[in-house]
């Protein structure tokens, strides 16, 4: 399991923004430029979350370089979406959200 790639792409998505270095913290949500998300503290961070592991994705889309997802092909770009949804599952059940928070999430972007 710990060597799968679903695996390791689900570790990826994990790793907050800032972690990474010689990204200049890109995948970061920029409030200066996007806007600033309103709402609860921890639905803003989780979307903020969401966003830096989309644009991780989108950065690592075949044509691109592949910065984050070490040692996995660029070709495997739809297991990094089906990876994202169910670290996304995960996050609402760890976090206990309740249903009018996880509407948040999905209505706040």
């Amino acid at each position: 399991m710990i060597n799968s790639k679903f695996y390791k792409i689900y570790k990826v998505f994990d790793k907050k923004c800032n972690e990474y270095t010689g990204d200049n913290d890109e995948t970061c949500y920029k409030e200066d430029t996007l806007g600033k998300m309103v709402g609860l503290t921890d639905d803003t961070n989780l979307l903020k979350h969401l966003y830096s592991n989309i644009y991780r994705i989108y950065l690592t889309l075949p044509g691109s370089n592949n910065t984050y997802f070490e040692n996995l092909e660029t070709k495997y770009y739809k297991l990094f979406y089906t990876s994202l949804k169910y670290w996304l599952y995960d996050q609402i059940i760890i976090n206990e959200l309740d249903e009018s928070k996880i509407n948040d999430i999905f209505t706040g972007w």
